[in-house]
């Protein structure tokens, strides 16, 4: 947190597809996501190259991953979508559950908020993850915002560069 907020944190972006972090992230919570019972539903990769660094991209997708799944519930669901569009590829990740109340969304992305005071002490956490992937966005050159309905959903979308294909050895220009 510190690096970031100094400015000292370097990215290394390249051209890659997020569905490789998506499905990854997917598959290292496959056993909470059972345990839970949650139906996992999007998940059907198609080629979609963003630029950006891959190891900030995978801790973004894990802390959302994260929250989803926490804030699920039993037998929910996991919704994920991507979208290229004017030159932006857009990652959805949207989970049923209680959502966050209205009032807290504007403040969703602080550091150190909690949506939920009354379960602050049964969730894990310091309030710190969300604000991370805002500040991880952001360097990489994108947006992060949330949509929420109380006792129905609660969705992140965020925003990376277009990744261009890197042209290999050999190929003509």
């Amino acid at each position: 947190v510190t690096k970031l907020e100094k400015g000292d944190f370097t990215a290394s972006a390249r051209a890659y597809d997020i569905w490789e972090t998506i499905t990854s992230v997917v598959f290292g919570a496959e056993k909470r996501i059972n345990e839970k019972k949650i139906r996992i539903e999007g998940l059907a990769p198609q080629k979609t190259l963003v630029y950006a660094d891959p190891d900030i991209v995978y801790q973004v997708m894990f802390n959302l991953v994260d929250n989803a799944v926490k804030f699920a519930g039993q037998e929910g669901v996991i919704l994920f979508h991507v979208q290229e569009k004017q030159g932006r590829v857009y990652v959805s990740v949207k989970n049923t559950g209680e959502g966050i109340p209205k009032e807290d969304v504007p403040r969703i992305f602080d550091r150190f908020y909690k949506a939920d005071k009354s379960r602050s002490l049964n969730v894990e956490g310091a309030g710190l993850g969300l604000y991370i992937c805002k500040k991880l966005i952001n360097r990489s050159g994108g947006d992060i915002m949330v949509r929420s309905k109380q006792g129905e959903f609660t969705e992140f979308v965020f925003n990376l560069p277009v990744g261009i294909p890197e042209k290999t050895k050999g190929q003509k220009a």
